[in-house]
């Protein structure tokens, strides 16, 4: 039987929209049940926080009016919000940042000069000796694309954008910077192969929050069709610097087909997009691609052991609330072969994160493609997100010795 709501509830559940708080957070503070906290977001899913305040303030009317003047004035409340943000972009368009920067950046090189070395004879075109033992085996972890999500500026403070188009800009400078650090490692050490981790979320599902459908610019099978020969040509490309490429492919959360808990977490269509895109690799045998059902994959690189998954099921990466318990678990099942786990490697959590984990490993967070969200902004706790992937080189004595955080950017023409 439905839960019936009061006046006063449904006010305090638009509070705890305004502050930015979910439907299970709501339901924990109400103390009502989440499927109808659920119902009432579901029915208020176009209800901007504010409006209401404007309109009592501006046109003198209550929420006890008549309901369709309320809505017409709601209207008008909007527009005035819109003029008001319009008015705020003319300011800042026509302050002067760009002088203000370069006035700074002359007074720091005033006040700091260059450090001049006696020499460069060991600073520029080192003749390094390799050897086998010296070689190394790239590590790339690509996730988190979210391929057609939507962020608008007036979202995020003006401080982001992202769309599909802007992703595939991204997709663009991501491989040319692999390629770039691939090449500047082999000037000191022999690179010839890698393993290259795809971890799920490369588009933008509908059932991960209420409304999801509504910040898409392409349906979920449209950006299937479209993403899977995007990924496959940007693999193909790295063959421009290496000869052998090992693909291993996990789901993320964002490809259910339903809400969660709905189907079993191994039903997802991030499988269809593997598919594809291992479809369109099979003319390439320098290419081998492993699709891994499960949550947590165990893999060697140069006798050193990974542990991949896509992240979800690891706990708050800002508090590290759960992330031990992960890891002591790990450790613990890892200890009846011989070998630990040396690095966990994840996603999810859109920004690229590093922390040594109780029982010897290292936590290892991919970055992700859209950057700072709305959803960053209000319950992120300060944390704003940069579009970052990661490429790293493992070696077999030093273990992952060199890092790469790689920050993605749009061409110059679109910035």
């Amino acid at each position: 039987m439905q839960t019936l709501l009061t006046e006063e509830q449904l006010d305090q559940i638009k509070d705890c929209i305004s502050r930015g708080l979910g439907s299970i957070l709501t339901a924990r503070e109400m103390g009502l049940p989440l499927s109808s906290i659920k119902r009432s977001y579901a029915r208020m899913r176009h209800y901007v926080p504010g409006d209401e305040i404007i309109v009592e303030k501006l046109f003198g009317l209550s929420q006890n009016e008549d309901l369709p003047l309320r809505l017409e004035t709601i209207k008008q409340a909007r527009r005035i919000r819109k003029e008001d943000l319009d008015n705020t972009r003319e300011i800042n368009s026509k302050l002067d940042w760009a002088n203000f920067v370069e006035e700074c950046a002359a007074s720091f090189k005033e006040a700091h000069p260059p450090l001049v070395y006696k020499t460069m004879k060991d600073l520029t075109n080192p003749k390094a000796s390799h050897s086998r033992s010296e070689a190394v085996d790239f590590l790339a972890l690509w996730s988190d694309w979210h391929y057609a999500a939507v962020i608008k500026p007036n979202q995020v403070q003006f401080l982001n954008e992202f769309n599909s188009e802007i992703a595939l800009e991204y997709v663009k400078d991501l491989v040319e910077k692999n390629i770039s650090v691939i090449r500047h490692e082999q000037g000191s050490h022999p690179c010839t192969s890698g393993t290259l981790w795809l971890g799920g979320d490369f588009f933008e599902g509908m059932f991960n929050f209420p409304s999801q459908i509504l910040q898409i610019d392409k349906h979920v099978i449209a950006q299937i069709r479209d993403i899977a020969p995007i990924i496959a040509q940007a693999i193909i490309s790295l063959l421009s610097v290496v000869k052998k490429i090992h693909v291993l492919a996990q789901r993320g959360n964002h490809a259910r087909l339903a809400p969660k808990g709905v189907f079993p977490e191994e039903v997802s269509l991030d499988y269809l997009l593997y598919d594809l895109v291992k479809a369109h690799l099979s003319n390439y045998p320098q290419i081998t691609m492993d699709i891994i059902e499960e949550e947590v994959y165990r893999y060697d690189i140069r006798g050193h052991q990974f542990s991949f998954q896509h992240g979800e099921s690891l706990g708050n990466p800002k508090t590290l609330r759960g992330i031990d318990e992960a890891t002591t678990i790990e450790m613990a099942i890892t200890s009846y072969s011989g070998k630990k786990t040396e690095y966990m490697v994840c996603g999810h959590f859109h920004r690229y994160y590093t922390a040594d984990i109780m029982g010897g490993g290292e936590l290892i967070i991919n970055g992700c493609f859209p950057g700072i969200s709305e959803y960053g902004l209000k319950v992120g706790k300060g944390v704003i997100s940069r579009p970052t992937q990661f490429i790293g080189f493992v070696h077999a004595k030093r273990a992952l010795a060199a890092r790469y955080p790689l920050r993605l950017e749009r061409s110059n023409n679109d910035r």
